[in-house]
C-alpha cells in the first residue's frame, strides 16, 4: 500500500494494486478488515482502479485510527 503525495486540499489516494486483490475484493477488506468506506477509485473512472480517496479533512485522531488499522489489516494478510 502506497499513498500517492497529495497536490492540495484533504484528499489523499491510496494505492492499493500491491494487495493482489480485485476491486471488489479491496472494497470488501477496507470495509470488514479496517472497518472503512472510503470512495472507491472505480468510482472516479477506471484509472482509479485498486486505488481509493480519503478524506483528511477531519480530526487528527480519525485518521491516525484510519492508518493504525489500515496498517493491522495489511499484516494479517
Amino acid at each position: 500500500v502506497s499513498m500517492v503525495k497529495p497536490e492540495g486540499l484533504y484528499l489523499a489516494w491510496f494505492d492499493l494494486s500491491g494487495l493482489g486483490m480485485t476491486n471488489e475484493e479491496v472494497e470488501d477488506f477496507l470495509a470488514t478488515k479496517v472497518k472503512v468506506r472510503p470512495n472507491a477509485g472505480t468510482f472516479f473512472g477506471e484509472e482509479g482502479s485498486l486505488f481509493t480517496r480519503i478524506n483528511f479533512g477531519c480530526p487528527r485522531s480519525y485518521v491516525e485510527e484510519f492508518l493504525k488499522r489500515l496498517e493491522k489489516a495489511v499484516k494479517e494478510l
